[in-house]
């Protein structure tokens, strides 16, 4: 019985029959077994005609959520005192219990002891979504009433904002994040469990609002700084393709590591790994994650260094190549200087070298008959001063040899025609 729904309990009637030719009288009670009266009896003394019948009404009133116990017995005064016909007993049994919901996400708590949702930095006018799922883990259907005050950063998705649930069902919803202007802000949503006064469970929102000049967007799962390429295995590429976005007056031109510098890592591989991004537009980046060996990358910090410029007269990066003849010869001087660079980054460690600068041979009077793609040359431009700016972004993956386990031990064909 649902204790708040039933403040002054439930009524049973039970039919007691005289099936005798002479009226009897019949003396009833209740015994309790718990400490609390909750099983009550009216009236406690009947006379019944003959071949008649008469009601009493049982109350059952709990004040708890337990299980609780009686025994009812119905005796005739003054009568044979045949035990088939002399006694009517029996237990009585009651449970006590309230509509319960239990949030199966969020799981954080905050220092006040609140369940937490943490949307992180989340750009100016983007949004960003946070799963809410609960579940009747009760016997009984509970309806639960989900509250959130207007604010115009954080809002949610809700198709039903009283649902009821069967025992065992679950809900879910979206928390949304989506500011306005930048700062931090924070923002409740109330849960309350209707008929159970001991139920209202408040789960607080937080969010920082960011806008800069230089972003990131496409990132999987709508991230702002993490680019997830998951499990992976040794040998296979995966690549993902995002978007850096310019929002300056200014033109930027973006770098992402390479061998020649600290935070280089040789399973990544950005294209354009160098280029110009123009005023107020932006350019699509592919990074590829390749590993011949067993690797596990965790928020490795992959900076982006960038740099505002300008007279620039066109836009430029490294994936923009020429495509010309060379001979032989020349590929071969090619392949060696390049060679002798990634000794040299190696032999460094990723520190800065300063490269010895060899005059290129001269290759005119070779047959030019091999296909070779050259990278267009840097266009000139002006640096413009104290305008270095570096982003992150973290790198998760892991990479693996692919395995396969199984338990068995032979396998048996069945008998086959030849």
């Amino acid at each position: 019985m649902i204790v708040s729904k039933n403040p002054n309990g439930v009524n049973e009637r039970i039919k007691i029959v005289n099936s005798n030719k002479i009226p009897c009288k019949v003396s009833i009670k209740i015994e309790n077994k718990e400490k609390d009266n909750v099983f009550s009896i009216e009236p406690n003394n009947l006379v019944i005609n003959p071949h008649e019948f008469s009601y009493v009404k049982m109350l059952f009133n709990p004040s708890n959520m337990q299980l609780y116990n009686g025994i009812f017995e119905a005796i005739v005064t003054d009568g044979d005192k045949n035990p088939e016909n002399h006694k009517l007993k029996f237990n009585l049994k009651g449970v006590g219990t309230y509509p319960t919901i239990t949030i199966l996400e969020p799981t954080l708590f905050n220092v006040n002891n609140k369940l937490f949702i943490e949307f992180g930095k989340v750009r100016v006018k983007k949004s960003l979504n946070k799963k809410i799922k609960i579940k009747n883990n009760g016997k009984i259907d509970s309806t639960c009433r989900i509250e959130v005050t207007g604010n115009m950063n954080f809002n949610m998705r809700c198709d039903n904002t009283q649902p009821t649930l069967k025992p065992l069902e679950e809900f879910e919803f979206d928390a949304i994040f989506n500011p306005k202007s930048i700062g931090t802000f924070v923002h409740e949503i109330h849960l309350k469990t209707l008929l159970n006064p001991f139920e209202h469970t408040i789960i607080e929102l937080k969010g920082e609002a960011f806008e800069d000049e230089i972003l990131f967007d496409n990132l999987p799962n709508n991230s702002e700084d993490s680019l997830e390429f998951g499990d992976c295995w040794n040998n296979y590429e995966k690549i993902h393709t995002f978007i850096m976005i310019n929002k300056s007056k200014d033109w930027i031109k973006f770098t992402w590591p390479n061998k020649d510098t600290p935070n280089y890592n040789e399973t990544l591989t950005f294209k354009p790994s160098i280029g110009f991004i123009e005023p107020f537009s932006s350019k699509q980046i592919s990074c590829k994650f390749l590993s011949h060996n067993t690797i596990n990358l965790n928020n490795f910090n992959s900076t982006l260094s960038t740099i505002k410029i300008g007279d620039v007269k066109k836009d430029w990066d490294n994936s923009m190549i020429t495509l010309k003849y060379i001979s032989q010869a020349e590929l071969e001087w090619i392949k060696k200087k390049q060679e002798e660079a990634i000794n040299i980054a190696k032999q460094q460690k990723g520190k800065k070298v300063v490269e010895k600068v060899e005059e290129k041979p001269n290759f005119d009077n070779e047959p030019q008959t091999i296909e070779y793609e050259e990278v267009q040359p840097e266009p000139e431009h002006k640096v413009i001063e104290n305008s270095t700016r570096n982003l992150n972004l973290y790198i998760n993956s892991k990479s693996d040899e692919p395995k396969l386990v199984t338990n068995l031990s032979n396998i048996k064909f069945r008998p086959t025609m030849m």
